[in-house]
């Protein structure tokens, strides 16, 4: 210990004296660039005026040194030192350097960003033209120096009229209008204070503090009147939306439509009224001769603005029923008049005679709204009685079922229900039967068929977590038969919040909502829980900011995204991680990346599957790109791990087996797959594919036995680009290992080929359900194409994508399922018990059922 505090000393010294040897030859001596760059790094003044003297010709040596040198998160000091240098020179040649130094840490770009502002001759909406186009992280530096513009008094509706207008002037991509959208949506519902980064404080500057106060008392200047930017920003989307066509108008409508989006998801519309765009988003919607894709944005907007006025409802249930509407504005329009409810049974009463004509999923989901109002009017059951004369099987079972969940209101239609029940065929006729037994069980017509009400049952046989599950965490059955929670907002806490949802044990969470949820602090989950990612209306959920745990034995988690990322500028930090001591646990086609010390890790746990996930771009920025520490008594397979430099993962240690098979292994650059000491390990089937991050020594490593005494089962693995090793996988274990010439011990699974395995994890892989996000299309096709990088931020790859929602299926019983999927099913929409209930006696709940049939593609959840 003393000998290590003395080396450490020692180098302390070493440095100190660097630092006064170079000042000392600055002083008697000329120095190369190089040199004075080094120099630059201590801080030195006389090389920051060396480089201020160089003008624009500092900007290619500065720029080299941020990307090869400065680049990692310790160099704060030196890149903010280059900032300073171009705010100085202060040309418009330093904006390379002052762009990419947006996507810094705070301390850099609030500099970047003054720098920016007091450029001569700058367009600032050309310059946000330009960053719109670019890849970098625009949810941060831009959204800053909006409120800095804000802050400073500049015009910022006429920013933005121009930049609305060199947009549309240019064939943007729809990629770009989204991204615009939501940087004008995220400024008007985030706090306009600009933050001042914490500085040492001077004497200097309390001189020119005491002045400024003196001046202030000796010149009183006039208080200005406050401006309400909000107001301002919506008469100019207003403005937008009514008076402009084309690419203008199309990207107010998507603004509206992005703050509608948000405003919900984060429950505030006590705080953002968006009614005053309604009636120029009607009469954009209703206007024929205006072009679909307008028109699709409007109703996108309207759908978000809730609860829906007259005036909307009216429009979509035309637009519903009508013959030539478009595909997608259909979808829109029942998701709206569903939602809207019993305000929509008139529309819905009188297209009733078009019902029939809509497509099945379509009418399925008007089903409940039909149900609610045929409670109360005897009218429409009358009607809804009517389609059971239809020629069409299909209609018939539709009005049985709505019939059935009316109940006991429903009980006019008796005669129509034994008349079908006499004379249909055995699925109709059954129908009939649980419908007459529901609706009227006493009646003389019931008992004469002899109907008797089933006896509801719980699951009574073993099952997997659900089909498909596979592996040592297969038989965890997370919050099977216990409470259901709906997430209903984006808030990081608080009632319908994810952490509320998962702080208790014993439930099965769905949502109600999609998009990002951005975290204040770690999320860890409680036990016994099922966490159904695939419900998620829209384009599903993403965890960001903070790292998530696992933090519960016996737990469900599928179809979610954990992205940390360095807006927290946490410098060791995993995006999820399993919880020590945990066991049956089972996650499933998540999406993970952007950790900063380890992407995932489990270890220390026992019966653990990780199948069907994706796990990558640890950010380098600490020098720690890795996948992550992968421990035993797991099996992990189907898994796509890619573009990291190390730790590609690091599996297994101290005698326990671990099951590593089919998995799609892409780009690492030091270390593809190693071990701790005393590893038992299967390793078959894998698909190892170098990138151009892998490096050329180890382009041919299948494993590395790092430690003692490991042994190894490996079979069946392919390494691209090197037929000796797919031919002789040994010929790819780099050290000394232990040759088994049999599988260890293991759960039972499927065992896919390599090139099969390939195929199904770039089919499959990640939270591909309610789809996929643009991360991981752009991995996909990193993999197959044989792209990508090892990346220091988020922002070198278009940072954190938009993820939008839609109105969610309405569920009256609160019970997890919605009315329209319980209908169909003969459930009872009204009874939030049913849920735990196992109709079809396989070993799953309803509830169950319902979650699984996302997956197996069921056509009434194509949203």
């Amino acid at each position: 210990m003393f000998e290590q505090l003395r080396r450490q000393h020692l180098t302390v010294l070493v440095v100190a004296l660097c630092i006064l040897s170079a000042a000392a030859v600055v002083s008697g001596q000329d120095l190369t660039v190089d040199q004075w760059v080094n120099l630059l790094g201590t801080e030195n003044e006389q090389a920051f005026e060396y480089f201020v003297a160089m003008g624009p010709d500092a900007v290619p040596v500065l720029a080299d040194a941020i990307a090869n040198r400065w680049m990692f998160h310790a160099y704060i000091p030196q890149r903010l030192n280059v900032v300073k240098v171009m705010r100085e020179i202060n040309h418009l040649d330093t904006l390379p350097i002052l762009k990419t130094s947006l996507t810094f840490e705070q301390s850099i770009r609030i500099e970047a960003i003054d720098a920016i502002l007091e450029l001569p001759d700058l367009s600032i909406p050309e310059l946000f033209v330009e960053l719109l186009n670019d890849q970098v992280d625009y949810q941060v530096g831009q959204l800053e120096m909006l409120r800095k513009l804000f802050d400073q008094d500049h015009d910022l509706i006429a920013i933005l009229d121009e930049t609305f207008a060199l947009l549309a002037a240019d064939s943007f991509e729809p990629a770009v209008v989204d991204k615009t959208a939501d940087l004008i949506a995220h400024f008007i519902i985030e706090d306009k204070k600009v933050v001042v980064p914490a500085q040492k404080v001077t004497r200097e500057m309390i001189l020119q503090a005491l002045l400024a106060q003196q001046q202030a008392k000796e010149e009183p200047q006039e208080e200005k009147e406050p401006i309400d930017i909000n107001a301002e920003i919506f008469k100019l989307l207003e403005a937008k939306i009514s008076e402009s066509q084309g690419s203008v108008q199309a990207l107010a409508l998507r603004s509206v439509g992005r703050l509608a989006d948000l405003v919900r998801g984060l429950e505030l519309g006590s705080e953002h009224n968006l009614e005053g765009f309604v009636p120029g988003l009607v009469a954009v919607l209703v206007n024929a001769e205006t072009e679909t894709n307008n028109r699709l944005l409007a109703a996108r907007a309207l759908e978000q603005i809730v609860p829906h006025s007259p005036e909307a409802v009216a429009a979509f249930a035309e637009l519903l029923f009508a013959t030539d509407t478009d595909a997608e504005l259909r979808l829109v329009a029942v998701r709206v008049v569903e939602t809207a409810g019993t305000s929509a049974l008139a529309h819905l009463k009188a297209n009733f005679d078009r019902l029939a004509e809509l497509e099945p999923a379509l009418r399925w989901r008007l089903a409940g709204a039909l149900a609610n109002g045929a409670k109360a009017d005897s009218e429409l059951i009358t009607m809804i009685a009517a389609l059971l004369d239809s020629s069409d099987p299909e209609v018939q079972l539709y009005a049985v079922r709505v019939l059935q969940a009316v109940g006991s209101d429903a009980e006019a239609a008796v005669p129509a229900l034994v008349q079908v029940y006499q004379t249909a065929d055995s699925d109709l006729k059954q129908a009939a039967g649980e419908a007459l037994v529901r609706i009227a069980p006493n009646s003389e017509q019931t008992k004469a068929l002899s109907l008797a009400a089933p006896t509801p049952v719980k699951p009574t046989q073993s099952v997997p977590a659900f089909p498909g599950a596979e592996g040592r965490g297969a038989s965890a059955t997370g919050g099977r038969g216990g409470e259901v929670y709906i997430v209903t907002n984006l808030r990081d806490s608080g009632p319908g919040s994810l952490r509320d949802a998962v702080s208790k044990p014993n439930r099965t969470v769905v949502f109600a909502v999609s998009g990002t949820i951005r975290l204040n602090s770690q999320l860890r989950t409680a036990a016994n829980i099922t966490i159904a990612g695939q419900t998620a209306p829209g384009d599903g959920i993403t965890v960001a900011d903070y790292p998530s745990l696992i933090g519960g034995s016996n737990s469900i988690v599928r179809y979610l995204r954990f992205r940390l990322g360095d807006r927290r500028d946490l410098t060791g930090s995993d995006a999820l991680n399993v919880d020590r001591n945990i066991s049956n646990v089972i996650l499933d086609h998540l999406s993970v990346s952007w950790g900063t010390d380890e992407v995932f890790s489990s270890y220390d746990n026992t019966d653990i599957t990780v199948q069907y996930c994706m796990f990558g771009e640890g950010l380098n920025w600490v020098n720690h790109s890795a996948v992550g520490l992968w421990g035993p008594r797991a099996t992990y397979h189907h898994n796509l791990i890619y573009s990291n430099k190390t730790r590609h993962p690091k599996l297994a240690y101290l005698g326990d087996i671990v099951d590593f098979n089919n998995n799609v292994i892409y780009n690492w650059r030091e270390r593809s797959v190693y071990t701790g000491s005393q590893g038992r390990i299967n390793f078959i089937g894998n698909y190892f594919k170098p990138g151009p991050e892998t490096r050329s020594n180890v382009r041919a490593q299948l494993l590395d036995p790092d430690g003692d005494d490991v042994r190894v089962y490996i079979t069946g693995n392919v390494m691209e680009g090197s037929e000796t090793v797919t031919q002789d996988n040994w010929r790819g274990v780099i050290k000394s290992a232990m040759r088994v010439d049999a599988p260890y011990p293991s759960a039972p699974m499927t065992i896919d080929t390599a090139e099969e395995a390939y195929a199904k994890v770039l089919a499959h892989a990640g939270a591909s359900l309610p789809r996929r996000d643009a991360v991981d299309e752009r991995i996909i096709n990193d993999v197959i194409n044989g792209t990508g990088k090892v990346i220091l931020r988020q922002s070198e790859v278009g940072g954190f994508p938009i993820m939008n929602s839609v109105l969610p299926a309405v569920d009256t019983d609160q019970d997890g399922m919605p009315d329209m999927w319980e209908i169909y099913h003969g459930l009872d929409p009204f009874d939030p018990a049913d849920r735990n209930y196992d109709r079809t006696g396989d070993g799953y709940t309803n509830l169950e059922e319902y979650l699984n049939a996302f997956v197996e593609g069921h056509p009434l959840l194509g949203q």
